[in-house]
């Protein structure tokens, strides 16, 4: 059984080498972790006297943790997409061997 791929996904992508695939995909799966919960904070308190436990959560991921891991994960989203569509983009010419004149 044969399963028709989309005209616009038989692109240029899907016909480069391994590593550039790799980066895209890598770019993507940081995107998709930087939504992710970087770091989890958790702590009870106990109200003197009644004994009332209350209990707290605290989560965060890379856009409200800090400013300058939001600029990280935009950067590094920034070089991945860059790097695959130069790559992509461009020509690669094939290079050909210059014969070169004996030495006199």
């Amino acid at each position: 059984m044969r399963v028709a791929v989309p005209h616009h996904l038989h692109g240029l992508l899907l016909r480069a080498p391994w590593w550039e695939r790799s980066v895209a995909a890598l770019g993507l799966l940081l995107l998709v972790d930087s939504f992710l919960p970087w770091y989890r904070l958790s702590w009870t308190v106990i109200r003197y006297g009644s004994g009332g436990q209350t209990h707290h959560v605290n989560t965060a991921t890379a856009w409200h943790s800090s400013s300058a891991w939001s600029l990280a994960v935009l950067l590094g989203v920034t070089a991945a997409v860059g790097h695959v569509t130069c790559g992509t983009a461009t020509t690669r010419w094939r290079t050909r061997r210059v014969a070169w004149p004996a030495p006199a």
